[in-house]
């Protein structure tokens, strides 16, 4: 689409400026889009803004910039990938930027399929970017390969991501028992393992590659504590294997994964403590069958405090409402001692 023949810049920053600041426009995309969570407590577009950034590189890797004559003047228009509520595709449509400034296009608008100024053309819209062809073995987990695991990444590089499991022999012991499990579950159910698409920052203009993201659990099943990231290899002896390179902590993981497809939310739904709360190891524990929640009595999805004096629950309703970074929605209730389990 893109008829100048050469090739479109890595960064969307260098083809458009989008608004200073960048999170004004990624308010308005946000809003435009079927509701979901964008970001952490501390960053609201954390997740956005990184979806923004790799979906103009795969939107640069196809050449998918339309340009079409509007009433106004020449545009360039993409595919966000992205819906409004009632389906609706949603596009960055960008015009000419002032002759003085650095980049030739600037943000005109995020819309939808139906706007005035763009819906004329619709024949020359582009439509939404493949992510990957899925006939690709890449893009299904293969329980035939072996996985081989970079565990001095894993284990010694970043102790941090294990919590309260301080030594390394028992990391090691978890970590191998937690991959073999998770082995086991993508086996039986192929989304259990969820393609990616991942540009490397170190490499620019190089392909995306095409990554696998298992989660792992190292104490409770419902619970993901890291993501292991796989790449499909092909071994010197022609045969097919599985690199394991690293295992991310959950919120990495899960915004890797929203830059295909918003993951469901039994696949990765890692607690997330309002701030200000007691957030050190041991800090808060979910509800299981033998831990029920105290306020509705249930053993999934709530979060309780390690001091017993708080609880996070989905079902009964409080003022306070918080959020994780999943969408999942709980509310605080501060328990009586009695309520909790212990008398003072």
């Amino acid at each position: 689409m893109n008829h100048s023949g050469a090739r479109l810049p890595d960064d969307a920053f260098d083809y458009a400026f989008y608004g200073y600041p960048f999170e004004t426009a990624l308010e308005q995309l946000a809003s435009l889009a079927a509701p979901e969570v964008w970001g952490l407590a501390d960053d609201k577009f954390s997740i956005l803004g990184y979806y923004f950034a790799t979906m103009w590189q795969r939107v640069v890797e196809l050449d998918a910039v339309a340009e079409v004559d509007g009433r106004e003047g020449p545009l360039r228009v993409w595919h966000t990938n992205l819906v409004t509520s009632t389906g609706e595709d949603i596009f960055a449509v960008l015009r000419p930027n002032y002759p003085d400034k650095r980049q030739p296009w600037r943000l005109w608008n995020f819309t939808r399929r139906s706007d005035r100024r763009i819906v004329s053309h619709g024949a020359l819209l582009p439509r939404p970017n493949p992510m990957f062809d899925y006939a690709q073995p890449e893009t299904v987990f293969d329980p035939n390969l072996p996985v081989e695991l970079s565990l001095d990444h894993s284990l010694l590089d970043h102790p941090d991501r294990f919590g309260t499991i301080e030594t390394h022999y028992e990391r090691e012991v978890r970590f191998h028992g937690a991959v073999e499990l998770a082995k086991r579950k993508a086996a039986l159910n192929y989304r259990h393992a969820v393609a990616s698409r991942y540009y490397d920052p170190k490499r620019p203009g190089s392909q995306g590659r095409i990554q696998l993201l298992l989660p792992l659990s190292f104490d409770h099943e419902d619970r993901v504590d890291q993501v292991l990231v796989l790449e499909r290899t092909e071994g010197s002896d022609g045969s097919d294997f599985y690199l394991a390179p690293t295992a991310l902590p959950p919120q990495e993981g899960y915004r890797r994964a929203r830059t295909v497809a918003r993951p469901s939310r039994d696949w990765l739904s890692p607690p997330d403590p309002p701030s200000g709360a007691d957030t050190g190891p041991g800090g808060f524990r979910r509800a299981f069958s033998y831990d029920r929640c105290p306020v509705c009595g249930g053993s999934g999805g709530c979060v309780l405090a390690a001091s017993n004096r708080t609880a996070y629950c989905r079902n009964v309703e409080s003022p306070t409402r918080v959020r994780t970074v999943t969408g999942a929605e709980v509310f605080e209730h501060e328990l009586e001692p009695k309520a909790a389990g212990f008398e003072s």
